[in-house]
């Protein structure tokens, strides 16, 4: 029997498949949702998803997105143009450009989708904006603060003050 000096690299390069059959199977299986999440998530159009913090984050043909747990169980609708992860909350912007906000703690919806603008402040409560009229919400999704802004107001305040 007579060796070869490239039997080694043979050995070198099977154990290289290998490794990436082994990596591509791990991948398949931590990755992909099973036949019954799929199904599940065919039910609302779904035709693309990634992982995003332990969630599916999906989009329909529609360009819709949602999220979904692992088990294909919605947690929200894709129904919506955009999604913000910030701190405890999900930012949500819907297909007329206005906001609102959805507590993963509570696993509610907290603010409706009405503000043009939305800001979650550091101590957990959201600021948003809406025809010239600011609101705070408490993380419970109560309105603790309302602000009043004229805009006008404040040009005349800021020109007497020049």
């Amino acid at each position: 029997l007579i060796a070869s000096k490239y039997d080694d690299d043979v050995y070198v390069l099977i154990g290289l498949l290998l490794a990436l059959g082994i990596t591509l199977l791990v991948y398949y299986l931590i990755f992909t949702p099973s036949s019954t999440v799929r199904k599940r998530l065919s039910k609302y159009g779904v035709e693309f998803f990634c992982k995003k913090k332990g969630l599916l984050l999906v989009r329909t043909s529609s360009h819709k997105i949602g999220l979904f747990l692992k088990n294909g169980n919605k947690v929200i609708s894709p129904e919506y143009k955009n999604i913000i992860f910030s701190g405890d909350y999900y930012l949500l912007e819907n297909d007329r450009g206005l906001w609102g906000a959805y507590n993963v703690k509570l696993e509610k919806d907290v603010v409706p989708c009405d503000y043009s603008s939305i800001q979650v402040l550091n101590n957990g409560f959201i600021k948003v904006e809406k025809e010239g009229k600011r609101y705070t919400y408490s993380q419970y999704g109560t309105i603790i603060k309302t602000v009043n802004v004229d805009f006008d107001d404040i040009i005349n305040i800021v020109s007497r003050n020049l």
